[in-house]
């Protein structure tokens, strides 16, 4: 019995020696990759897929919080009018989503070429049917 276990001791050394691998010292001709910038994936337009949408700028985005919360607290606009989703580039604004009929949805391009800012309106908005 001893010697079982003399000879499962030595079997497993020599298993763990021949799996082992010895780091090799630091600077041994080892170049270190450096790493690619993490870029952000671009954004497609889903009616032109070749059309690439540019990142929003932080004017582009305070352009669209603005449209939204005038939206929002426009109480005569149905709930889904409220919730329409803004996006902003340069001035140029896209509203897409559904409204409750089309004087809806007359009434929310109007409101938002009206704002500040706004320079051009995409109305993209479905009215439900």
């Amino acid at each position: 019995m001893r010697l079982r276990s003399v000879v499962i001791g030595i079997a497993f050394i020599m298993s763990s020696a021949c799996f082992a691998q010895a780091a090799p010292p630091a600077g041994a001709g080892t170049v270190p990759t450096p790493r690619e910038p993490t870029m952000p994936m671009p954004m497609h337009d889903p009616k032109n897929p070749s059309r690439v949408i540019p990142s929003p700028s932080a004017g582009d985005q305070q352009l669209a919080a603005n449209v939204q919360q005038t939206l929002q607290r426009d109480n005569s606009l149905s709930p889904a009018g409220r919730q329409v989703k803004v996006i902003a580039s340069d001035g140029a604004v896209v509203l897409r989503g559904p409204v409750a009929n089309d004087a809806e949805k007359a009434k929310i391009d109007s409101v938002v070429r009206g704002l500040p800012g706004v320079k051009e309106v995409t109305n993209e908005l479905d009215v439900k049917r």
